[in-house]
């Protein structure tokens, strides 16, 4: 959905009107920014209209317009969807990362380049829309030893999605008990009326929860032992990860009975055979359900890679040269491993190899990354057990900065009761609805979010959550320029969280979400100027332009027409008459510096700010699946390849932004937070704004 000026006339005699042009996108794809045309993205249901006879859905709104620097080859290629933000691809339960599930193997371009290679028409399928969005920082003083939070996202807004305001629902209309059944002694949810809760059935004293809540503790240990006990794997493993395996969506949205399974998915690591299993495990069964060999995927770094690469430097004389010609103490010599991917010089596809970071921790300081060791990186074969390279550029001065502590408290004012509530994994708050799960290598996930209005559930969003984070460096020099971290799939989001203490960390009301963990396992619309005429005599008009996306593919940013994109239901209006939906509008307009070349080749993505394909189970990461392979181009390029018919489809938006940072000495060594990222906005979803009603307890949540 774009602006765009309207022509000078009787109707536009000062040139103030504008439209907005919406362009329907009919086949998998990647769609880029507009900053002339203010572009958003907007989802729709045809088949759903308010009471208006417009169409719901809902617009994703950009908030920055940022883009990649990284140049095509090795490091971009195993992070293509970085590319471009918006990404629409046909739903495909094994296409969930944007970069490909295992960033550092030796296949370049994968996840949405690969997810949308086919152009799978969107035409009444079901969509997955994936938003990349780029945060260029650079460096400042201030950000040093620790660097704070920066912001960068989207905003997600309803279209056309109810007619009345939500103070007129009356919450008797609907509850769990009338969404539940039972049959032959076993509670079921009607899937029919609310696909998703913290439902569950019992079977005899075990209880099987909801296929969509993490997995327990308990059931962690279950999926091991019973990968160990099938003898179909060497004793040289490791479980690199160990989730929920969510049901086919379809399958879930049918009812039917396959889908209510509590299934396991496993990364299982043969290190010194240097190969990876991909283990389905049936925690019903208590069986192996299927295995998927992948010879050159390298999977997240575990904690035995991390005290393997710490063991082979404590042993190496070199290191302690190198401290004591800086006049530092080796005993108090700190690393921090990183990723090192197949595509980067002088590695080997399928080897596992790290490169360590070196810092200097003394007695004082709690992080050690207040003292970075610059100048010094070596190369770890992890299977081989050595160092394979080892450069040690001289002595540069290591910051002597003093160590603050952290805070010890929280000013907490208000103390008032929140109105939120949590069954299990069940969130409920006012008239919304929505499960979440903390994914070990995404983080937070939210599922089936829904609104309850008009005594009715609507549902907005079936998964929502963070596929991939590329952080590129994009520092030149031997011991920086393979810097390059991909958050999600290499070190996982979910398994670096950390714990939230109340009245230190956030507000005494908060309310906190248990999280299960195990330590590692060894074994578009754009604004356009209207020409001048009757209508416009002075050019002072402008209107929003529509271009309706029939098929998948990528859209790019327009500063020029302030373009957004919308995504709206047909078939569910307001009462003025207008489809429902939601529009996506960008924040900045940042841009990558990359050049063709490595190592943008792996982070295609990141070259255009939103790609649309047709939902695809199997197209979830927008550098492909494994971003860190030896084939270019994969992820989003590839899904959008075939340019599927985007018309009817159930469509996925991919939408990525880019900020660039400017160094500054008032960042060190400590940095002030950032904010960018992008609106999501309801466009014709309702006929009154629902949030006065809301604001009449301002303390309620």
């Amino acid at each position: 959905v774009e602006f765009t000026r309207d022509p000078l006339g009787p109707d536009n005699e000062d040139g103030g009107a504008f439209s907005l042009h919406r362009t329907l996108i009919r086949n998998e794809t990647f769609r880029d920014m507009s900053h002339q045309n203010a572009r958003y993205w907007t989802v729709i249901n045809t088949q759903s209209r308010n009471n208006y006879n417009s169409p719901r859905g809902f617009s994703i709104h950009p908030h920055s317009a940022g883009h990649t620097f990284l140049l095509p080859g090795s490091a971009l290629n195993s992070s293509m969807f970085i590319t471009h933000p918006i990404w629409a691809t046909a739903y495909n339960v094994d296409e969930q990362e944007a970069s490909g599930r295992y960033p550092r193997s030796g296949i370049p371009q994968q996840g949405l380049p690969t997810f949308i290679e086919n152009s799978e028409s969107l035409d009444n399928e079901d969509v997955v829309l994936w938003h990349t969005f780029v945060v260029n920082h650079p460096p400042r003083p201030e950000e040093f030893p620790i660097m704070n939070k920066m912001r960068c996202g989207f905003c997600l807004l309803s279209t056309n999605f109810q007619s009345t305001p939500c103070s007129q629902y009356k919450a008797s209309c609907s509850t769990d008990k009338d969404c539940c059944s039972i049959t032959n002694g076993k509670s079921y949810c009607n899937l029919k009326t609310n696909r998703c809760g913290a439902w569950r059935y019992c079977n005899n004293s075990s209880v099987v929860e909801c296929p969509f809540s993490d997995l327990s503790v308990t059931e962690i240990e279950d999926v091991i032992q019973i990968i160990k006990k099938s003898q179909k794997f060497s004793s040289e493993i490791q479980f690199t990860i160990v989730r929920q395996q969510v049901p086919d969506k379809s399958l879930w949205n049918s009812g039917d009975k396959a889908s209510r399974q509590r299934i396991a998915y496993a990364a299982v690591y043969d290190l010194r055979k240097n190969y990876l299993l991909q283990v389905l495990v049936s925690l019903s069964s208590k069986s192996v359900v299927s295995v998927k060999k992948s010879k050159d995927s390298i999977p997240p770094l575990t904690k035995y890679e991390i005290t393997t690469g710490e063991e082979i430097l404590s042993k190496d004389s070199r290191i302690k040269e190198a401290y004591e010609r800086r006049g530092l103490n080796a005993t108090y010599a700190a690393f921090i491993m990183w990723a090192f991917g197949a595509q980067e010089e002088g590695n080997a596809i399928g080897r596992r190899r790290v490169r360590p970071i070196a810092y200097y921790k003394d007695p004082e300081t709690k992080y050690p990354f207040w003292r970075p060791v610059e100048g010094l990186s070596t190369t770890i074969d992890i299977a081989d057990k050595k160092i394979i390279d080892f450069v040690d550029k001289g002595n540069v001065p290591v910051p002597d900065t003093p160590y603050i502590p952290e805070s010890t408290s929280l000013n907490d004012t208000e103390s008032t009761k929140t109105n939120i509530e949590i069954d299990g994994f069940l969130v409920k708050w006012h008239n919304w609805k929505f499960q979440y799960s903390m994914d070990p290598s995404y983080g937070l996930q939210l599922y089936h979010i829904r609104y309850i209005a008009d005594c009715e559930e609507r549902f907005l969003i079936y998964k929502i959550s963070i596929s991939e984070m590329y952080v590129p460096y994009g520092a030149d020099g031997k011991t920086w320029r393979w810097r390059g971290a991909f958050d999600a799939g290499e070190y996982g989001l979910g398994r670096v969280i950390t714990p939230l203490l109340l009245g230190k960390d956030v507000p005494t009301n908060a309310k906190l979400f248990p999280c299960p963990q195990v330590d590692d396992v060894t074994g578009d619309v754009d604004f356009v100027n209207d020409p001048k005429g009757p209508r416009n005599p002075d050019g002072g008009a402008f209107s929003l332009h529509r271009t309706v996306i029939h098929n998948e593919t990528f859209l790019d940013n327009s500063a020029k027409n302030a373009r957004f994109w919308s995504v709206i239901n047909t078939q569910s209006r307001n009462k003025f008459n207008s489809p429902r939906g939601y529009s996506i509008h960008p924040s900045n307009l940042g841009y990558t510096f990359l050049k063709p070349g490595n190592p943008l080749n792996q982070a295609m993505f990141v070259a255009h700010p939103i790609w649309v394909t047709v939902y695809n189970e199997d197209e979830q990461g927008a550098a492909g699946k494994f971003p860190r392979s030896a084939k270019s181009g994969q992820g989003l390029p590839e899904y959008i390849k075939n340019r599927e018919s985007l018309d009817n489809a159930d469509l996925v938006v991919w939408h990525t932004f880019v900020y660039t940072h400017a160094p500054r000495p008032e960042e060190y060594p400590i940095m002030n937070k950032m904010s960018c990222g992008f609106h999501i906005l309801s466009r014709n979803f309702q006929s009154a704004n629902p949030i006065i009603k809301m604001c009449e307890n301002r303390n309620s949540a």
